[in-house]
């Protein structure tokens, strides 16, 4: 008789990952570090075990980037809901590590307000 695996997945997360709209982001700052930076928080984001796993598009997450004069700013998709505060803290883990001189803030934007626009 063989093992099987069967793979747990967090079906909320899931669902949320697959409902993102996909925007394209803002980034300013040095083209090359923005896409290093980009592409370091997206691999730990999306990639397995991480809470947005399989989700292949930063713009379904990530809205703006911004790394000037010792300060980095990252703002995420309210869409991201109840991910939102998850996301945010491995997004932060992986700035602080990549800029250690700088300080780093990760913001989940406001949603629309009820019945607002």
């Amino acid at each position: 008789m063989h093992d099987r695996i069967i793979p747990i997945r967090d079906e909320t997360a899931w669902a949320i990952g697959r409902a993102l709209p996909v925007l394209e982001p803002q980034l300013a700052g040095d083209g090359a570090d923005l896409q290093a930076l980009v592409a370091a928080v997206a691999t730990d984001l999306s990639g397995p075990g991480g809470p947005l796993d399989g989700v292949a598009e930063t713009g379904a997450w990530l809205r703006a980037l911004r790394v000037g004069a010792g300060e980095a700013e990252m703002r995420l998709a309210a869409e991201l809901g109840p991910l939102g505060d998850v996301v945010a803290a491995r997004a932060f883990d992986v700035l602080r590590q990549r800029l250690p001189d700088t300080d780093v803030y990760v913001l989940v934007e406001a949603g629309a307000a009820p019945g607002g626009p």
